[in-house]
């Protein structure tokens, strides 16, 4: 990548810093160090990230860049209690430029509800002591954001406020990050009491900690002053490790929620043609997921409505140069299912491609899904050096889909499998060295093993080993494979084949990992 011209290195590096919320941890991570190397390839990385969240490579325009910077004017507009965010805002609009407009809000000051109110007389009788406390509750103000459906079975939950009470307004970890030392303990139920109505997160934390105060009615101020503690820092630990927060989605996009998605799977295979130049198969099925409003349902069957579907190829080079892109149209009645298949050369480095569905005589958008992929470099097409297509790991071709678009790939590519069913394998070998008698001849070895949740190998767990010995005419091979699955366990894998020509003794590898499910 070109180095950032000197006069647009500030606009660069504040571009970077406005994307970085959105990334995972460890991404984030990596492009701190770009930053703090004024690495050139800083540029790069900016479009490479929103190239792919593109909603619809298949327009000019992007969508999701659009949006997102329509979401940044309006947090510098409304959420203005500080400056502290990227996108010179509080710490709501932060949330707001990832998520958009939450499902559910509530503010106010902690302590100064109704529902407080009555929860302090409940634990505080006299009325003397309960206006001492009233001085010293700072009563900081609050704001409770609720999104769902952002990838985690429970709602997730924003609480933003001022720090141990007198701080800072800011995102909190939860609500005891909001009260400081003193009085810790009762206005940690009040402030749970003016939330419990909003959420059951709070409603639960509310009675959890109901029943640590009335535990006093047979043990003692003492014994519930340390079961209140305990409470208290569990919360805090809790709540520091949000695991809702950390498993939710990165962010989420308005505008690709407008219409229906489309479950787009797709798997490129490097090959070798018949005259030994390098090949890119890029195979690609879609499938609609039309709400049910669009969809017509009688006593014994469901309709879809009448569409027309078109993938769209799109091809970049290392520089993110646009080289060319290709529609296909699906035919009416026909399996979601393109085969694209070109030259592959150096120069090609991603591929993105869009799936969009339109009413049969309109072109207004129905339904749309996209994938965007890295592009290995070619295969070696030196006939002295042994080489191996990649590994395509899948099911039997639909006959018809097959007739309609001829592949040069035997198998639908799939990484899921059920484990009482065959895994199929297919791969190609080239540049085999022959014999006096023009045979060639080669071992093909196939390992599996079990990954953990980090995708390391755990050897020694539901290993497949097989071994066969391969002898043929000519220089060229390719292989078929049909695997058992039934003895291993549910899980993720990695399966590897190498290939040994056992005239040269030369060697290649070829990895690729798949699911078993049950």
């Amino acid at each position: 990548s070109l180095p950032i011209p000197a006069e647009y290195q500030s606009a660069a590096t504040e571009e970077a810093k406005r994307i970085i919320p959105l990334l995972e941890t460890e991404e984030a991570k990596r492009w701190y160090e770009l930053l703090s190397n004024d690495s050139p390839m800083l540029s790069h990385e900016i479009r490479l990230f929103w190239l792919m969240k593109d909603p619809r490579p298949s327009t000019r325009a992007n969508e999701r860049l659009i949006e997102h910077w329509q979401r940044i004017a309006y947090a510098r507009k409304q959420f203005t209690k500080n400056h502290n965010s990227v996108y010179e805002c509080d710490d709501r609009g932060t949330i707001y430029v990832k998520y958009g407009t939450p499902l559910r809000t509530k503010f106010g000051a902690f302590g100064s509800s109704g529902a407080s109110n009555l929860e302090l007389m409940r634990w505080v009788p006299n009325g003397t002591a309960r206006m001492d406390i009233r001085l010293w509750d700072p009563a900081p103000e609050y704001e409770v954001w609720l999104y769902d459906g952002l990838g985690t079975e429970d709602p997730l939950l924003f609480l933003f406020s001022q720090r141990d009470g007198t701080g800072s307004f800011g995102l909190r970890n939860g609500v005891e990050s909001t009260i400081g030392a003193r009085l810790r303990y009762l206005l940690q139920i009040i402030y749970y009491a003016e939330l419990m109505s909003f959420a059951d997160h709070y409603r639960e934390r509310y009675h959890e900690l109901e029943e640590e105060w009335q535990y006093a009615d047979d043990k003692g101020v003492s014994p519930r002053r340390t079961r209140l503690a305990s409470s208290f820092f569990l919360n805090e630990t809790i709540d520091r490790a949000n695991p809702t927060h950390r498993y939710a989605d990165l962010d989420k996009s308005d505008y690709e929620n407008k219409v229906a998605s489309i479950n787009v799977v797709t798997s490129h295979v490097r090959l070798l043609n018949a005259r030994n130049q390098p090949q890119l198969a890029v195979i690609t099925i879609s499938a609609p997921k039309f709400s049910t409003d669009l969809i017509t349902i009688s006593a014994d069957s469901f309709e879809t409505p009448a569409y027309r579907l078109e993938h769209t190829l799109i091809l970049w080079d290392v520089s993110l140069r646009e080289l060319s892109r290709v529609t296909e149209p699906i035919p009416e009645g026909a399996e979601s299912l393109s085969d694209f298949q070109f030259d592959h050369t150096p120069r090609q480095a991603y591929y993105s491609i869009s799936a969009e569905a339109s009413p049969v005589l309109s072109d207004t958008l129905m339904a749309m899904g996209k994938l965007f992929s890295q592009i290995e470099p070619p295969l070696n097409a030196d006939p002295d050096s042994l080489e191996v297509s990649d590994l395509v790991l899948g099911v039997d071709f639909p006959q018809e889909a097959h007739a309609q678009n001829p592949s040069p790939i035997p198998l639908l590519p799939v990484d899921e499998f059920v484990k009482t069913d065959p895994m199929h394998v297919y791969l190609e070998v080239y540049h085999l060295t022959t014999d006096k008698d023009g045979y060639g001849h080669f071992t093909i070895e196939f390992s599996a093993h079990k990954l953990d949740k980090k995708g390391r190998m755990k050897k020694n767990e539901g290993e497949i080993s097989l071994t066969f010995d391969r002898d043929l005419v000519g220089r060229t091979s390719k292989e078929y494979y049909s695997i058992d699955l039934s003895k291993l366990k549910p899980g993720d894998y990695e399966l590897a084949v190498k290939i040994q020509d056992t005239v040269t003794e030369q060697e290649k590898t070829r990895r690729s990992r798949f699911r078993v499910v049950k």
